[in-house]
Parts: C-alpha cells; structure tokens; sequence
C-alpha cells in the first residue's frame, strides 16, 4: 500500500488537478492497474476503462459595468456572480435597500420600488455604533428566506457591496486557481445578473458615501432604503472554454447477474501546482485511490483462484471531485450500469490520517467515520456496520459526522464527497472517512505524514464490509 500512495501523490503526477498532464499521467496509471488486475472493460478495447468527463472553464474576463459614464472591466472594483450567461449591455435605476431585509420589525423592502432595477445591498446584519447586531440573532431570517423575499421583488440584478473588495478579489482569485471546473450550474442559488462592487463603485451609484449611510441605518435601527435616479449599466460576456477529465471504470463480475450490482468509488483528482507549490492530496485522496486498488488487487486474484462475488462490483475511480463532484454527477448521469441495477455505493475518501479532533483531545486513533444515508436501512445499518467491524477490525466507528436529521443538507459533510451523488439518485451510499486535519487541502498533505497502518486496517474494513454487502 506504501507503494501506491507514494506513486499516486507522488511528484510525477503533480497534484492531479482536472485536466492537467498530472491528471493525464495518473489516469492511465490507474487505467494500466485496472487492466494488470484483469478488471472487465465496460468501454471499447481502443479506450479501455476510460469514460470521458466533459469540463468546462468560463471566461468573463471582457465583462463591464458602468455608472455615471465611469467604465469598470470585471475584477476592477467589481466582479462578477458565477454561472450567469451573456447579457446585452443593460441600463436600469440603483435602489439602494441596506441589507435586503424584510421581517415585520426591519423591512426594508416595503414601500420601495425594485422591480426592474438594480438593488444595491450589503449581504450582512445591521449594527450599531459599538457594532452590536440591533436585531435579534432569533429574529434574522435564513439565507434561504432573505434571497426569496428579494427575488419575489423582481429586481433586475443585484450589486453586493463589500467595504474590503481587494481582499474579496483576492480571496476569489485565490479560490479561482483551486477550482477552475466548479459547476455552478448545479447550485440552487438564482440565476440573477450582477456582482460584488466596491466602495468606489457604490459610492458613484448612490452619489452618497457608502459607509456613511449603513452607519445611518445602525445608529436609527431603522431601514433607509432609497432610489438613487442613478443608472448603471452591466453587460455580461461569457465565454465558455472546454476541457476534460477521466473517469477510470472496471468491473469485477459477479456470479449472479440477477443481483443488483455495487459501485466502490474513491476520487483521484486533487489540486495539481498553484505558484510552483504542488499539493500532492496524499490523504485527499490518494489514500482513498490507494484502498480502492488494493481492493481490486485483492479481489482480481481471488478471482483467478475461483473465487467471485455474488454481484459484479464497479471501481469507479472519478475525476474532477475537487471541482464540485463533477466526475461522480457525470457517472450517476451515464453509468455503466443502469442505475436500478445498483445495491449501493462504497465511497472512500481520506483514510490515510487522524484528523484534528482525535489529535486534540487524545482520543483513541484506532477509528473511521462511516457516514451512510440509507432510507430502507436494509442495506447499511449501525448493527451490520458494527458486527462486521468487529469481525475483521475492531476500529471505532465514530459518529461525529452522522447525519442529525432524516434529510441530508447539502452543508453537511456527508454530501462534501462522491457518495452524495448517489444519495440524490435515491441509492443506499457509505462515506468512509479520517476527518479533517490541519493539512487538509495544503501543499503540505504529502504521504510521508500517511499513517500507512490505520490506512491498512480502515482499507480492510472497507473490503470486509463489500464483500459482505456482495454476496448478501
């Protein structure tokens, strides 16, 4: 096993970000593995194990926006909202609307025109002078109901003042390097023109200091919500640039093809160099691509000694997870095997390390988080897991992350991995994971820090509870 995480977060394959020479060089490095292993080939013999992940990079560089005839390039003092298409050079009225708040103590939206126009807004709470919230924690609305309230308004486009827009920029072009591919597309936030501005941009849109007047609203307590007569105009060009990635797929067949079939899957992708750092993802997740071919190793040879599984096992090794579980929603989207055939998914995803918690507080290390979402619980249930745990690996199951609720939230750390494109598609998903450490998604994630025994005992786990799950 120390073999194959030095080779999959090792320095020739640079990080592995989507779409890079790394990625490339670690994708038919998987693929070989596969075919070494005579894993079966779902795909033609000219393309073995190979599905093809479509990607894509906006470009909104040409963007602009203009008020009081000062023209702004996107990234100068503004920049754009995400997944938002071309848009024609558009003029509408400012309305400036505080922080966009509409309950019965603080509305600031009754009484105030918006339709049509641009609202201009700070995406926080209102505070007084000593900086003190003068509305109730209890009585502020969720994200979900203050987004709502505004858009049932019909404004045209909304700008978003931030008082430090330097450090937002950079923030954003700090994330941009890490995240190229994100599909926003999947997000449920609305599709609405416009931006985050700056002070200058706000202050030439309302024609009044902009700090000034949040500092009229916190020592009142009361909305000031106004139409400027100004307008602004913002036009939207987006250019769309195309690249790919790999999804690598091989299938150990099963005795029974009756059986629904089980899908293994663990991400090869990371973040690849940024400024002449390579971040290796040596946990995240070479470990995981690490225990997905260990298993496979494992279970080709058994298969060579006459040895199977009732139902066919898929290894699905995705591409792009750092990116929005891109190559997972492609696969669930075109899978192999028709989704109504799946018992169930095994996700693997950072199992090479003790996270934060169990370091802090010296607890017992001996330990995997198994975070599932099973509405039948048939397939994965705390009794099943902890009997076959106790079988082969006496690990402890930790219950930090479970699952609080019968829904799972798309905050939750359940849905942060591969398995949660499966949940979506209503199929029973574990979630095996170490937890979070202070290398996580750092240049400093390297396999020298790999703690190569608990990744062995959890990569057992993970087989006993497969192969359990593949010949029930």
């Amino acid at each position: 096993m120390k073999t194959f995480e030095n080779r999959i977060a090792g320095q020739q394959f640079e990080g592995r970000m989507a779409a890079s020479r790394g990625d490339s060089l670690a994708i038919q490095f998987i693929a070989d593995l596969y075919q070494t292993y005579h894993l079966y080939n779902p795909f033609k013999a000219s393309n073995p194990y190979l599905q093809n992940v479509p990607l894509s990079h906006s470009d909104y560089s040409t963007s602009k926006l203009t008020v009081q005839e000062k023209e702004y390039t996107v990234d100068n003092q503004w920049h754009n909202f995400n997944d938002i298409n071309n848009l024609k050079p558009t003029t509408a009225e400012v309305v400036f609307i505080g922080y966009g708040i509409s309950i019965p103590k603080f509305d600031e939206l009754n009484d105030i025109d918006v339709g049509g126009k641009f609202v201009l807004m700070n995406w926080d709470s209102p505070k007084d002078s000593s900086g003190k919230d003068i509305i109730d924690e209890k009585d502020m609305p969720s994200e979900n109901d203050q987004t709502n309230s505004l858009i049932n308004k019909k404004p045209f486009g909304v700008l978003l003042y931030t008082p430090d827009f330097a450090t937002t920029l950079s923030q954003l072009n700090y994330w941009r390097d890490f995240e190229p591919y994100y599909d926003f597309s999947r997000m449920n936030s609305p599709k609405i023109p416009g931006g985050t501005i700056s002070s200058e941009i706000s202050r030439l849109a309302v024609g009044l200091n902009i700090d000034s007047l949040y500092s009229v609203i916190g020592n009142s307590g009361k909305p000031h919500s106004f139409n400027t007569h100004r307008l602004l105009t913002l036009s939207i060009i987006k250019i769309d640039k195309k690249a790919s990635t790999k999804n690598i797929i091989g299938l150990i067949m099963g005795t029974d093809n009756n059986l629904p079939y089980i899908v293994l899957s663990a991400h090869h992708d990371h973040f690849g160099k940024i400024d002449g750092k390579i971040f290796y993802g040596a946990d995240d997740n070479g470990s995981g691509t690490t225990a997905l071919l260990e298993i496979a190793r494992i279970l080709s040879y058994a298969a060579t000694k006459g040895i199977r599984p009732k139902r066919t096992i898929v290894f699905l090794s995705t591409g792009a997870e750092e990116q929005g579980l891109i190559g997972a929603y492609y696969y669930t989207d075109n899978p192999v095997i028709p989704l109504t055939k799946t018992y169930c998914n095994i996700n693997i995803d950072m199992i090479g390390r003790v996270d934060s918690f169990h370091v802090g507080n010296k607890r017992d290390s001996n330990y995997v988080y198994c975070l599932y979402y099973d509405t039948s619980n048939k397939v994965f249930n705390s009794s099943k897991l902890n009997i076959l745990n106790s079988a082969c690996c006496n690990l402890i199951l930790d219950t930090l992350y479970d699952k609080k609720s019968k829904k799972v939230s798309e905050n939750s750390v359940i849905a942060r991995s591969d398995n949660f494109t499966f949940i979506k598609k209503g199929i029973p998903s574990i979630f095996f994971f170490g937890g979070f450490h202070k290398d996580y998604h750092q240049a400093t994630d390297t396999p020298d820090k790999i703690n190569y025994l608990l990744l062995k005992h959890r990569t057992q786990l993970v087989l006993t509870i497969l192969w359990q799950l593949a010949n029930e």
